[in-house]
């Protein structure tokens, strides 16, 4: 199997010779898949596909004698359950990665089944571009541009028990979060999130999807239950953006995407002075995401000055074509596409705007690669890129 007694050993598929590292994917025969592993890190990766065909969950067991790193199964293309052939490959080879990608939300009915399954990770279609990408490079320790992780300080106190256990949210949603645990969870399948919020602690009652032992005490994914109209308005709004006030300036931290349920309500009126919005953390935009965000910059008061770092390049692309973007403000810092032809690597560099000269024709900064010295050429038409700068 790709693992003796179970054990799972991705370290044991790299090429002889000294040869690039090549990752062994066991996947679903999807279209949804196929697109995902075209996009972002995977192409910079060696990967060999095998398709599990049909849903004999013998079959797919069989598949495992070759070397496998990972096991991705969509959920859409199987004959069977799933879950059940997901529980078949775990009790085969235990710590083999499985991660699962769903048609639509998980109902309450089958989150039995999910954790019974033992897999990894339970993803929700549609995918964002990269979403795969960056579970993968959790389960496989693979190389990871930026951290996009929202963490939130939250207390969880698991039914049955007398102590609350001390954690942190992560990728919340209306939906559900996962949590990193201090210490060891012991497998309740009910419990209740005690999130902490500037305006008050929110209680949220929910189910365990899945749960594992991790270096630091346990991690789980949890789905909240259905929630009031107001409990929900406060949620999206703490996945959605948090405030800090750092001296005489106050820093908004944009999270993870800006959609049709991004919500900035009551940010406008927090807002004076100097505000640095820093989009760090800003993964995904959606068309309806960018009417909100240029109606919210709209409204803010007229003795408010906007600066905006850390831009992503979707945003960028973005504020070169759309009219009001970037509201008043005035972009200090964004991240800018590269590529290296010598080691064929991808990297988006962080640069300052001052440090970017307008010229005719307009010309990128010039770069050197980190990995072989060599030149990096820019992935794109600088004079359509570097529009949002001459706005």
């Amino acid at each position: 199997m790709g693992s003796e007694n179970g054990k799972h050993d991705p370290g044991t598929t790299a090429v002889q010779g000294g040869g690039p590292r090549i990752y062994e994917l066991l996947v679903s025969e999807s279209k949804l898949i196929a697109s995902q592993l075209r996009w972002g890190g995977f192409r910079r990766l060696e990967l060999r596909l095998r398709h599990i065909l049909g849903s004999s969950a013998t079959k797919a067991v069989e598949a495992l004698n070759a070397p496998t790193d990972v096991v991705v199964l969509d959920s859409k293309v199987s004959a069977g359950d799933v879950f059940e052939l997901c529980a078949s490959l775990k009790q085969a080879c235990p710590a083999l990665p499985v991660v699962v990608i769903n048609e639509g939300a998980l109902s309450q009915s089958v989150l039995p089944r999910v954790a019974a399954s033992g897999c990894d990770e339970v993803l929700s279609a549609p995918l964002s571009r990269g979403q795969l990408y960056h579970v993968l490079a959790k389960l496989l320790d693979l190389p990871r541009r930026r951290n996009y992780r929202v963490k939130i300080k939250a207390r969880v106190s698991a039914r049955g028990t007398i102590r609350e256990i001390g954690g942190e949210v992560h990728d919340l949603a209306v939906s559900g979060a996962r949590i990193q645990l201090e210490d060891p969870f012991a497998g309740e399948t009910q419990l209740s999130v005690v999130i902490e919020t500037p305006d008050g602690d929110l209680e949220l009652p929910g189910s365990v999807i899945w749960h594992r032992p991790s270096v630091r005490g346990g991690e789980l994914a949890v789905q909240f239950k259905p929630v009031t109209e107001q409990v929900a308005e406060r949620l999206e709004m703490l996945s959605t953006w948090r405030v800090d006030q750092q001296g005489e300036q106050q820093v908004v931290e944009l999270q993870r995407s800006l959609n049709e349920r991004t919500n900035f309500t009551g940010l406008a009126d927090r807002l004076c002075g100097h505000v640095v919005f820093d989009l760090r953390h800003l993964s995904l935009i959606a068309s309806a995401g960018v009417g909100i965000w240029v109606a919210f910059l709209h409204k803010l008061s007229s003795d408010v000055t906007v600066e905006l770092v850390n831009c992503p390049v979707s945003f960028c692309v973005q504020a070169s074509y759309i009219p009001g973007m970037l509201g008043q403000g005035q972009v200090s810092s964004f991240y800018a596409p590269y590529y290296c032809t010598g080691c064929n690597s991808e990297v988006e560099r962080k640069l300052d705007t001052s440090s970017v000269v307008i010229t005719e024709p307009m010309e990128a900064p010039e770069l050197g690669c980190s990995v072989c010295g060599g030149k990096l050429g820019f992935e794109d038409l600088p004079e359509r890129f570097f529009k949002f700068i001459k706005a």
